[in-house]
């Protein structure tokens, strides 16, 4: 169904009347990277083969909705702009979904972190919007839902399972990829403000503040 959407938008978007069509971003994932354990460099903002996605559904249907945008970049006039994006963190107010990895592992459980906050996130998505660019854009474990409902992080096994071979080729916090920034932050004066505020105590406090309020962990 996504991958429908995103072809029903691009075709939306060639209705338009103007000159030049409405750019297109889309919001990708890092997941397209699920077979990059033997790469050492940090990964080039770049179209990536069948082959690096294949293996993840999630990621393959990422990998789909690119090609996708990339053949209309080349066959229309519509500019289109890929943002593959990692984890985001809480926002503002601390809010964190609680169905996430990271609140689950926090819960069952009394290198370097690039995360993203999503207010930045969102900030950095409208820089690309006003941006000058150029178009081109695992088996059951068994384990009971009883169980999985008193110990979340047991949701995360399938993936901490897979992490080994990836943080042995040389990737970033909990085995992602090092992924290669230089084109966004040229795209974005957020991203590129030498002024810009690192994740910390404050932010952690604010995640866990959220969750206690909405009773998901209890308070000491």
């Amino acid at each position: 169904p996504n991958v429908k959407s995103v072809r029903n938008l691009l075709a939306f978007s060639l209705t338009s009347p103007r000159p030049q069509p409405p750019k297109f971003i889309y919001t990708s994932s890092i997941g397209v990277f699920n077979n990059t354990s033997e790469v050492h460099e940090p990964l080039l903002e770049e179209h990536v083969s069948a082959e690096i996605s294949a293996g993840n559904g999630y990621g393959e249907s990422k990998w789909v909705s690119e090609q996708i945008l990339l053949n209309v970049s080349e066959s229309t006039p519509v500019k289109t702009l890929v943002v593959r994006l990692g984890q985001l963190s809480g926002g503002l107010n601390g809010s964190w979904n609680i169905k996430e990895w990271l609140p689950s592992m926090i819960q069952s459980s009394t290198a370097d972190i690039s995360w993203i906050p999503n207010d930045l996130a969102a900030e950095v998505l409208v820089d690309f919007s006003l941006a000058d660019f150029e178009s081109g854009s695992a088996e059951s474990n068994g384990t009971s839902s009883e169980t999985l409902h008193n110990v979340p992080a047991l949701r995360l096994l399938p993936f901490f399972n897979g992490l080994g071979n990836i943080i042995n080729g040389g990737g970033s916090e909990f085995g992602t990829p090092k992924l290669s920034v230089h084109r966004s932050m040229s795209l974005s004066k957020t991203l590129s403000d030498p002024k810009l505020e690192q994740l910390g105590e404050a932010d952690a406090k604010a995640w866990i503040g959220h969750w206690r309020r909405m009773g998901f962990i209890k308070n000491d």
